[in-house]
């Protein structure tokens, strides 16, 4: 995950992403907690979920929405010693 390479140094990287891959397979937020925690990190996670209007139908009233989901992932750390020499060896890709 590139933003973690660029503010480990912080110590706290906030990543926030529309990915299908969090929303299509819950267990992908785990695990991504699960790996993070193992290399040092301590790492939060919440699923926002917004309702878009799309369209209204003025003889009803109805609006008609859709459902946008962000996940938010709060990563702290040490910007030394392992969390922070470890995490340039996490990659990500997408699944098919």
């Amino acid at each position: 995950m590139p933003v973690l390479r660029e503010s480990g140094m912080a110590g706290r990287v906030e990543y926030v992403s529309q990915l299908p891959l969090f929303t299509d397979h819950p267990r992908a937020a785990m695990m991504l907690i699960d790996v993070l925690t193992d290399r040092g990190f301590s790492v939060s996670h919440t699923a926002d979920v917004l309702h878009v209007p799309e369209s209204v139908d003025f003889k009803t009233g109805a609006i008609h929405n859709r459902k946008e989901t962000k996940h938010r992932c709060v990563f702290f750390g040490r910007a030394q010693g392992r969390a922070h020499s470890n995490v340039c060896g996490l990659k990500t890709r997408r699944l098919p």
